[in-house]
């Protein structure tokens, strides 16, 4: 009796983990072997927010996935972005950040997917966000004399690149967000002096191991 108990308890959970993954989607669950396959480390949603990079926690990379209303909430805080935990199903964050030796900046490639209940409210948000990154690129646009800067939209993607050389200071940055259904995927690069290519070329083959247009294209 006390085994089949036993039997009875895994085969619950098995069950349970079955259908974490299921309600995660197979195509976001991607991301995730994607992360890994990056060799970054897996942590809790709560513990990824007291993550300090100036204290080389990220150096190596972390990832966390949040598919219930507590969790997302807690790494929506990385996110920063005005949505609500429950319009979401699942939330997938990773993250890479190190000093630059050559300035005092951290260089940075990230990325992020959210699920939402509704097509909707992916909308919104993505155009919230596309607004945002647009201000931002506005605001870059006082360098434009020092590089190459380029931007482009559509009614799923907005984009832009950055390639500026400011008094011997070089400076790489791709930005990107793309709507495709319920699903909003985000991917963000930056990188200083000699790390400038090689974040660049961490954004460029994320985009073609998941078959977006990549920013770099417009430069």
């Amino acid at each position: 009796m006390k085994t089949k108990k036993i039997i009875a308890v895994v085969m619950t959970a098995s069950m349970l983990m079955s259908l974490a993954a299921c309600s995660f989607g197979n195509k976001t669950k991607k991301f995730v072997d994607y992360a890994e396959d990056l060799g970054y480390e897996e942590v809790e949603s709560k513990e990824y927010t007291k993550l300090d990079k100036k204290d080389g926690d990220l150096e190596d990379g972390c990832y966390s996935v949040a598919t219930n209303k507590d969790d997302i909430k807690k790494l929506l805080k990385k996110v920063d972005a005005d949505v609500k935990a429950d319009d979401l199903t699942a939330l997938f964050f990773a993250s890479q950040e190190e000093e630059n030796e050559e300035k005092d900046e951290f260089n940075s490639f990230g990325f992020f997917v959210m699920e939402f209940k509704n097509e909707d409210d992916a909308e919104e948000f993505f155009e919230d966000y596309s607004d945002e990154f647009d201000e931002q690129f506005d605001r870059l646009e006082s360098y434009s004399s020092y590089g190459d800067m380029e931007q482009d939209d559509d009614d799923n993607f907005y984009m832009f690149a950055v390639d500026v050389d400011i008094y011997g200071s070089n400076m790489s940055m791709r930005t990107a967000i793309y709507l495709d259904g319920k699903e909003v995927i985000c991917v963000i690069s930056k990188g200083y002096y000699s790390d400038a290519d090689d974040y660049t070329d961490l954004l460029d083959d994320f985009c073609k191991e998941f078959d977006l247009e990549s920013p770099s294209d417009l430069l």
